[in-house]
């Protein structure tokens, strides 16, 4: 929402474009850590 604002509200679209590609950055991150952590405990049939 804090994205939204930035770009939509307040007209800032640099910034809002930097911060979402940050968060995006912050979850692909998490993404793959998880896949690498529960890749390794997967049984496979």
């Amino acid at each position: 929402m804090n994205i939204f604002n930035e770009i939509f509200t307040k007209s800032h679209f640099g910034y809002g474009q930097a911060k979402a590609i940050v968060f995006f950055v912050i979850i692909a991150l998490i993404t793959l850590i998880q896949v690498k952590i529960t890749g390794d405990k997967e049984v496979s049939a």
